[in-house]
This record gives C-alpha cells, structure tokens and sequence, in this order.
C-alpha cells in the first residue's frame, strides 16, 4: 500500500445522522428481544425464501444469534468507518484528493453499516411476527427493496468517489 496522508476527518450532521438512525435500529433490535423472548414458541423461523416466506425453521435462541451478528457487525463497521486511510480506492489517493476520498468511503461505510443494521432489526421484528403467527413472512417485496437499495447505495457512493 502506498503511503497515504493521515487527515483528521470530522463527522458531518449528515453522518451523524446516519450513525444515530444506527444506534436507535440496534437499541430496537434489543427492546423487541426483551419483550417478546419469553412468549415466542420454542420453534421459530430461521430462514426465508426470495419471496419472503419462512422456509426454515429453527430454536428460538436463534433470533438472539441474529441480534448477535448485527450488533457484531456494527461495531466491526463502526471500527473500520474510523480508519478511511487503510480502504481500497479505485483512484490513486493524493494529498489533493485524500480528504475527498476519505470522506466519501467513509459515509458510504456508514450508510451501508446503516442499511444492514436496519435489514437486520426488520428480520429479527417479521421473525417475531411470524413465530406469534401475526404475519405470514417478510413480504414479496422484501427482497427486490433491499437489494435495490444496496446495490442503489454502492452505485450513488462509486460513482460520486470517481470525481
């Protein structure tokens, strides 16, 4: 890796905001699991099919293994939003374009960390629903959504870094 300049980036409102919308997703995540554990049945849905339907089953410790990948996985992109300067770049980064760079692999690494904390919460919340047999499954649209909106958000990010 060559050597890149260390720049102090501060976070902008905007990035503060998706941070909190982060935060607040993950705390939800953790109040739907205190409140509804005990009552949910000792089988629950662990996995749905591309049209949202549950097509495995699973204990009901499993949802506390979901909570537990999404709250690992905040806190690993969490740690990797801090250190821009260690990314690959599709451009060679200079001291005239580092802050740029930096600050646009940074955001897209917290709006992506975003999106999945909240896909996450969403699953662990229609599990729930599901097991308590309030809804049949995630919905038919569930799938196309997230990936529109994944996909949609690394095109926005790529493209705006290649200025």
């Amino acid at each position: 890796m060559e050597k890149r300049p260390k720049i102090k980036i501060y976070y902008s409102i905007y990035e503060v905001i998706i941070e909190l919308i982060s935060i607040i997703a993950i705390f939800i995540n953790v109040y739907l699991l205190l409140k509804y554990y005990k009552v949910l049945p000792n089988v629950i849905p662990t996995h749905f099919s591309g049209t949202g339907l549950p097509d495995g089953y699973g204990s009901k410790s499993s949802i506390l293994i979901l909570a537990g990948i999404n709250f690992i996985m905040y806190i690993v992109l969490t740690i990797l939003s801090r250190f821009p300067r260690v990314y690959n770049y599709i451009k060679p980064i200079t001291k005239e374009n580092a802050e740029y760079q930096y600050k646009c692999a940074r955001q897209l690494i917290i709006i992506i960390k975003a999106e999945f904390v909240v896909i996450f919460t969403y699953i662990g919340w229609r599990s729930i629903k599901v097991a308590l047999e309030k809804v049949s499954g995630l919905g038919t649209g569930f799938l196309p959504v997230i990936l529109v909106v994944i996909f949609g958000t690394l095109a926005i990010y790529i493209r705006k870094c290649l200025k």
